[in-house]
């Protein structure tokens, strides 16, 4: 807990080099772009770590919030003997289970991420600007989106690793106003919606026999026809867990499942804290389809896990049951099916029992859930095995590393050219009367 502890202004961070790094790069690349292959369609991905913990940001950002009240969390620490299972460990995991925050140091983590929140949006509005300078802007569909949020104190959590609303939520807007009109959609939608969306905003047809997951969201920006599921999918095997943790969403309901733990059933429209478990205290519905389901074992305690000081002995790949019916064969486990699919009406009811009852059917229909369990653990021995090999004698490091052309970075090398012309080239937007006076032409 020591981004928590340590939470406060700073001069420079390592985050904080990897996103200034991010944004030169990418307004590099929008002027490239234009000086070189402006007709051509582009797509870029703008990477920010920030926000982020630690909880740390410079002092112009942070004291914008010099005079702002900062508050505490609607939902403080719950007693960690009264967190459920999965929070239980997730405490434990980052060194806070039965231990107090001090609200001081509440307060500055949580205005250092409104800090980074502050810094991302001007970032974002100098790649605007950018677009505007040269003239991209009214041609460039614009996508603003997250991998995870964060729990900043609420319930006492920090970080992400659990399902509630502040870890699970993202911001989603999508700007074109020479396309598509203002609206908010209040359905549930998902990042794994963001593919077959760009595919159809690009006019690319998908392959139906690749496995996809997600749907298109055209139909929601253009208020056209199209398959809305009001449905997301979540998949957490993370920090914290000794079993899949599995989560779907379906308009008010959000159902989380793991087989080790009591079953969560939040109702988030007479709920939207997540303060009252619906499913706590109801029994478990009987199936002799379901077994698992009605007596759920500890898979983690049945299974001797390699300790750190252990090399990990291979174990063969999961193999596909009916590989030869795929046509993609590869060696990773099947994909679960898409929500593309569209998914089960929820009961038309606010009863509890009836609720729990579909989202498990539901759950053990779509997850195989020791077959899941036990290929994560074959990858981690897999890894482990390949880890421990890779650190013995010269340690070669397997990052991405960009090329950088020393000779197209140098104002005056000439390796680019007459300096001239590179002037030329390089200048945007480009004066028609020296280009053409140059050449010996006439405007």
């Amino acid at each position: 807990m020591s981004s928590v502890m340590e939470a406060g202004p700073v001069v420079r961070t390592n985050q904080l080099d990897f996103d200034e790094e991010v944004i030169y790069k990418s307004t590099q690349y929008l002027y490239d772009h234009v000086r070189q292959r402006n007709e051509q369609p582009f797509c870029l991905t703008v990477s920010m770590t920030h926000p982020h913990d630690p909880y740390a940001m410079t002092k112009e950002f942070w004291d914008l919030y010099n005079d702002v009240e900062i508050p505490l969390p609607k939902n403080g620490a719950i007693p960690h003997d009264q967190q459920d299972a999965h929070s239980q460990r997730v405490l434990k995991c980052i060194d806070l289970f039965n231990k107090e925050m001090p609200d001081e140091r509440i307060r500055a983590a949580r205005r250092a991420y409104y800090a980074a929140c502050t810094y991302v949006d001007t970032n974002v509005g100098k790649l605007l600007r950018v677009l505007e300078n040269t003239g991209m802007a009214d041609d460039t569909i614009i996508v603003f989106t997250g991998d995870h949020g964060d729990m900043l104190g609420e319930r006492g959590l920090w970080y992400k690793m659990t399902w509630f609303e502040n870890s699970a939520r993202v911001p989603f807007l999508v700007h074109a106003p020479k396309h598509f009109a203002p609206k908010r959609v209040s359905e549930n939608v998902s990042t794994m919606d963001l593919l077959p969306t760009f595919a159809e905003l690009a006019g690319a047809k998908l392959i139906s026999e690749l496995p996809l997951d997600g749907v298109s969201l055209v139909p929601y920006l253009t208020g056209g026809e199209g398959l809305r599921t009001d449905t997301v999918y979540g998949e957490y095997m993370g920090e914290g867990t000794q079993a899949p943790l599995m989560m779907i969403r379906r308009g008010r309901w959000k159902f989380i499942y793991s087989t080790i733990d009591p079953p969560m059933l939040y109702d988030l429209v007479n709920d939207p804290e997540e303060r009252t478990n619906l499913a706590a205290g109801l029994p478990i519905p009987s199936s002799s389809t379901r077994a698992a389901v009605a007596k759920p074992t500890n898979l983690a305690s049945s299974i001797n896990l390699p300790t750190p000081d252990e090399t990990p002995h291979a174990s063969p790949i999961p193999q596909r049951a009916n590989i030869a019916d795929y046509p993609f064969p590869s060696n990773t486990p099947p994909r679960t099916p898409s929500p593309a699919k569209v998914p089960l009406a929820v009961p038309n009811t606010t009863e509890p029992a009836k609720i729990l009852a579909f989202f498990l059917e539901e759950t053990h229909a779509r997850w195989d859930l020791e077959k899941i369990h036990q290929d994560v653990l074959s990858s981690q021995r897999r890894r482990r095995l390949v880890y421990s090999a890779l650190i013995q004698g010269t340690q070669t490091v397997w990052d991405y590393e960009p090329r950088i052309d020393p000779s197209t970075q140098y104002v005056r090398n000439q390796g680019k050219g007459a300096l001239d012309d590179v002037e030329l080239i390089s200048r945007w937007p480009r004066v028609l009367q020296q280009a053409a006076a140059a050449h010996g032409m006439s405007v």
